[in-house]
């Protein structure tokens, strides 16, 4: 459509005024339907990501003993980096402490899943019998949240 009003505006059979208006109105959509479109995909994306945390936990339940008995430092690194994004390490003078925070790829940090219960507290059930749920979001970060107690002996307190 741009192209069709340049095409008259500059052959001449389009009033200056006129252009300005319509090559307005067309910026106008154009900055609508580019607003739609990103809003769109953030809620794809929002999707995908529960999508993923439910295949995650498919992955992770079908896989959990065989987690538990990786000894293999190599192995566990590499199971690690399915779920963490990176490790921070910071020392904090004051407190002479250090504050770990973990970065997961997915919001996995206090999610779960919330059954839903109808009035007589019974939880409800969809077509096939399966509870009705939501997902709790969590978080994608871990902060290390406590201090040591050991660090009380810097001050003599122990």
């Amino acid at each position: 459509m741009r192209l069709e009003l340049e095409k008259e505006y500059y052959s001449g059979t389009m009033k200056s005024d006129r252009y300005t208006i319509l090559k307005d109105s067309v910026d106008k959509r154009d900055y609508d339907l580019d607003t739609n479109i990103s809003i769109k995909m953030t809620e794809l994306d929002t999707i995908v990501q529960k999508d993923k945390w439910l295949d995650w936990i498919d992955v992770h339940l079908s896989n959990i003993d065989e987690l538990r008995n990786i000894v293999e430092r190599k192995e566990r690194k590499k199971v690690m980096k399915n779920y963490v994004e990176n490790i921070e390490l910071n020392w904090n003078g004051n407190t002479k402490q250090h504050t770990i925070t973990m970065s997961m790829k997915l919001p996995l940090v206090d999610d779960g899943i919330s059954y839903k219960q109808g009035k007589s507290n019974q939880f409800l059930r969809d077509r096939k019998g399966f509870k009705k749920y939501d997902i709790v979001e969590g978080k994608s970060n871990l902060i290390t949240p406590y201090l040591h107690l050991n660090s009380l002996n810097c001050y003599g307190f122990c």
